[in-house]
């Protein structure tokens, strides 16, 4: 019974929602396109660089080695990016929660350790990390496979290991994470033992460290970029406080009511679990208490929910867990209810994951444009007002080449549009949409320009006389 309840979120939101959906964010991010470009811009900065010779990569130290690796296997073999890209986030989503079924089968019974897997599914940052090209639920399911192994112990030792390196390979902030491992560690396992597994599970630290020592000549580089990034990104927004901590936890997570007994669960785990539940409900506080410290201090902007999303998956799998830890002779009924309840809050999540799906789509002529400008533009650079990491992959063209514009409202210093628009290597200018970026590129009036192409949102102009913006007019990215 608990094995088909997990083939339903799969088979009735993953792979619809995967189908429907755009490889964006729901925030003014791009990161999920960004990712797809990251391969190349590390491993293939120039197009005669040779993924083999050490000495051509360009470390981007605003991005974990881990990403960096991950997403560079599409363009190894050949593969179609975005789609590959995209299914590792959905396979770790599935990893993820065969692991919290793993987890808590064994005490709660196949039903409520069921619940336990498939709330996070509930939650519409997670739905929507499962279906872009990111980290978040990769670094969700290492964390979930750290713990198991740590549960399991013996040959799973080696995964725990694996895996607690994993999420710092992919996201850097994990590593406030791992001293809550090292503490469960100790907890679980005889102290040599845990000490042992506390000092492997910093290996990733220690590789980053060394990789930007050698690269950077400073050992804290990836540190010191994600702060500027932080800095940058929450430029200008209030300030989070512990009341707004806990109001945006229970808002990710669909409701007040589900955060309060997602934290009731936790602590009735902690209280009348076994290990295993123990265990679960230990990481879960940990991480909701140090995601919660990061951010109050804004090391990290939490406004975006993708940083959250560990947090709010293992705050989700208390809620659901707890109807078997705490059944006793109503082993079955409780269950029951505790199934009741989840279609209840399925009902509540599932319109906000589809409005999510249709606002975090491209605008239309995004992909027409950029395949227009692969086949009849030149290698010179493209300015765009709006996804350029998305005109990148869908061109596809070489990440240097497009340049998002500049201005009061995406830079604190922007350069003079004029002096974007009039640089030497300039030759061409997507339009997307008509917001306020795109109206004041509209406004700057620089001579020079002409129409050449438009699909719906999208209009490109290009810095060309009359006799190319013919040729231009003429040309067809079907040629």
């Amino acid at each position: 019974m608990g094995w088909l309840l997990l083939l339903l979120p799969v088979v009735l939101l993953l792979v619809p929602l995967f189908e429907y959906s755009e490889n964006l964010h729901t925030s003014e991010e791009t990161t999920s396109w960004e990712r797809v470009t990251l391969g190349v811009r590390t491993f293939w900065p120039e197009p005669t660089s040779s993924l083999f010779d050490v000495s051509d990569w360009q470390i981007d130290t605003n991005v974990p080695l881990g990403s960096a690796v991950l997403f560079a296997i599409p363009n190894l073999f050949d593969l179609q990016a975005v789609f590959w890209c995209r299914l590792f986030a959905a396979l770790a989503a599935v990893l993820a929660t065969l692991g919290l079924y793993r987890l808590l089968e064994p005490e709660v019974g196949g039903l409520a350790a069921a619940l336990g897997a498939i709330w996070p599914w509930t939650v519409p940052a997670f739905c929507r990390g499962a279906v872009v090209s990111g980290e978040e639920t990769l670094c969700t399911a290492a964390i979930v496979l750290a713990v198991l192994g740590l549960v399991e112990g013996r040959r799973w030792l080696i995964l725990s290991a694996l895996a607690a390196n994993a999420m710092v390979l992919v996201r850097l902030d994990a590593a406030i994470v791992l001293p809550g491992y090292a503490l469960l560690a100790l907890a679980l396992l005889p102290r040599r033992k845990a000490l042992l597994m506390s000092g492997l599970s910093g290996l990733s630290i220690l590789l980053h460290l060394a990789v930007t020592w050698a690269t950077t000549g400073h050992p804290l580089t990836f540190a010191m970029t994600a702060r500027r990034v932080t800095a940058a990104t929450s430029a200008g927004g209030a300030e989070l406080t512990a009341g707004g901590y806990v109001e945006l936890l229970g808002k990710d997570l669909g409701s007040p009511w589900v955060l309060a007994l997602a934290f009731a669960g936790a602590v009735l785990l902690l209280w009348r679990g076994g290990r295993r539940s123990r265990a679960l409900a230990f990481m879960a506080l940990w991480v909701a208490f140090a995601y919660g410290v990061v951010g109050l201090n804004g090391t990290i902007k939490l406004g975006f929910a993708r940083y959250l999303v560990p947090t709010l998956v293992l705050l989700a799998a208390c809620a659901g867990g707890v109807f078997g830890v705490v059944a006793g002779r109503w082993r079955t009924a409780l269950p029951v209810l505790g199934a009741a309840t989840i279609g209840w809050t399925f009902h509540s999540a599932v319109p906000v994951v589809q409005r999510q799906a249709e606002e975090a789509r491209l605008a239309h002529g995004v992909e027409g444009g950029a395949h227009w400008l692969a086949a009849c533009g030149e290698e010179v650079t493209v300015l765009v007002t709006d996804n350029p990491f998305a005109f990148s992959v869908l061109g596809p063209l070489r990440p240097e080449r497009v340049v998002r514009v500049q201005t009061e409202f995406t830079n604190a210093e922007p350069m003079s549009l004029l002096d974007q628009l009039q640089a030497p290597d300039v030759r061409y200018l997507a339009i997307v949409g008509s917001g306020p970026v795109e109206q004041l590129v509209r406004e700057a009036r620089a001579p020079g320009w002409r129409f050449v192409w438009q699909e719906h949102a999208v209009t490109i102009y290009a810095r060309v006389d009359e006799a190319e913006q013919e040729r231009l007019l003429t040309c067809s990215r079907w040629d």
